[in-house]
């Protein structure tokens, strides 16, 4: 900022040295013109022509620097005049110019300070209606089942406005609706997890399960879904199993085949040993019941059933011998059957 107050700069003020000279000049005119004046006039009587001549010319040489330096000093005083003034000026206008930038400064001020004040009392003004948008952003959210972003805006309400006590109202709220959706959403998990179950798909069960906990990997019930189904497989297993035994006890060969193709999925390689002779006598036993079935229904020339047999017996047995014993037979028998009786 300038200041109106400093010293003027160096060639502002006039110099003593430059005003001294004018008073020397004029003194040794002076000293020409009275030389001068004493040589012609003088002389007038007794001196000659040459020093009467000598003493015009200092006459006249005086007489001249004197008026050339009186206008040296006339011209020199006037530019330090207006040199000053000129000063006089700038100095003012420094101070009218440092005066109202201090001016400015002041209004600045001012200005910051109100603008700071505007902006608090808008945000006091503007509180209520920023809280009110947050409730509403809350509600909405919680009409979609965004439970993660309502809880997110309930904490920006409490860090914002410091509502603890309705942030907590509000964070429990959210909490039980949350867990009243997912039990909804539970049971249609249970109904869909069921039907896969009944058709013995626990690959697929055991997908839905996964994909559910992915979601709300937090909630205990969701958690043990593969566990119980799990559990509802082996069940599962169980019952075939009580099948099993009562088919091999009852040598019922045609219903251990059923239950052996539905329980070998179930089978560890070690429980498959243990049910390796079992098997083998069901295996026989339906072997010999198809081989007897097959024999007696062309004995008694129905070739329509005993092609059914056979066809049964290459389906269920294909390495046997007997099925490609029936290989080599069945297109006699095709041909019988196509032959009007």
């Amino acid at each position: 900022m300038l200041d109106a107050n400093r010293p003027s700069p160096p060639h502002s003020r006039p110099s003593r040295s430059s005003a001294a000279i004018f008073p020397l000049v004029l003194c040794a005119c002076g000293v020409l013109v009275a030389a001068g004046l004493w040589l012609a006039l003088g002389e007038m009587g007794t001196g000659t022509p040459d020093r009467r001549a000598v003493g015009l010319v200092l006459l006249a040489a005086g007489t001249l620097s004197s008026l050339i330096g009186a206008y040296a000093f006339g011209l020199w005083h006037e530019l330090h005049a207006a040199r000053a003034e000129a000063d006089d000026r700038a100095a003012s206008l420094n101070a009218a110019l440092a005066d109202r930038l201090s001016h400015i400064a002041i209004i600045l001020t001012q200005i910051s300070e109100q603008q700071l004040i505007s902006d608090r009392a808008k945000s006091v003004a503007y509180r209520d209606k920023d809280r009110d948008a947050l409730r509403r952003a809350i509600a909405e959210d919680l009409a979609r089942s965004d439970f993660e972003a309502a809880k997110a805006l309930v904490d920006d309400m409490e860090a914002t406005f410091g509502y603890r006590a309705e942030s907590d109202r509000l964070r429990t709220d959210i909490a039980q609706r949350r867990e009243d959706s997912i039990r909804k959403q539970l049971v249609d998990v249970h109904d869909k997890i069921d039907r896969l179950a009944r058709a013995e798909d626990w690959s697929g069960a055991q997908q839905e399960a996964a994909r559910f906990i992915s979601l709300y990997g937090d909630y205990e019930p969701a958690r043990k879904l593969p566990t119980e189904i799990e559990s509802r497989r082996q069940a599962h297993k169980r019952q075939l199993l009580d099948r099993w035994n009562d088919c091999v006890l009852r040598h019922d060969g045609d219903a251990g085949i059923e239950v052996l193709r539905l329980l070998d999925p179930y089978l560890t390689p070690a429980e498959g040993e243990r049910l390796a002779e079992s098997a083998r006598s069901i295996i026989n036993d339906r072997k010999s019941k198809l081989r007897d079935l097959f024999t007696a229904a062309a004995n008694r020339q129905d070739w329509q059933e005993s092609i059914r047999i056979g066809e049964t017996i290459q389906h269920e047995f294909p390495n046997s011998k007997f099925a490609h014993e029936i290989s080599d037979i069945l297109p006699t028998l095709r041909e019988r059957a196509a032959t009007p009786v």
